[in-house]
């Protein structure tokens, strides 16, 4: 999972979601998740203070052996706003069978890259 943002915050989620399960499952809801909740990669989420919602989200069918591909093929993408390129977003994901997943997940700018530094900024030769 990746979002990919604007300087504004404003961006998609980009994710590939596997079921390695034994029955058919649903993708339910993708949200935020609170700055204290436990994360299973360890990585540090960004600021608790930047507010980041989540849009477009909806229940999406997740078959055995296969995987559900973010933005669908077919329908709205999942839209983000509050993450901005260089952070991290801790957010939890909830299935309708599967235990819930909390995790971070980096957000790139929108070329794919990490962000570039401004101009101001002094640059080694």
């Amino acid at each position: 999972m990746l979002v990919l943002a604007s300087e504004d915050g404003k961006g998609e989620l980009h994710s590939a979601i596997i079921n390695n399960g034994d029955s058919d499952d649903t993708l339910v809801s993708i949200e935020s998740a609170p700055a204290d909740a436990p994360v299973q990669d360890g990585a540090v989420p960004q600021d608790a203070a930047d507010k980041v919602t989540f849009g477009n989200v909806r229940t999406m069918t997740l078959k055995v052996g296969s995987s559900l591909t973010l933005p669908p093929a077919g329908g709205a993408p999942v839209t983000v706003t509050g993450g901005k390129p260089g952070g991290m977003i801790k957010v939890t994901i909830t299935f309708g069978k599967a235990a819930p997943i909390t995790t971070s997940i980096p957000v790139l700018t929108l070329d794919h890259y990490s962000p570039t530094p401004h101009p101001d900024t002094e640059q080694e030769g």
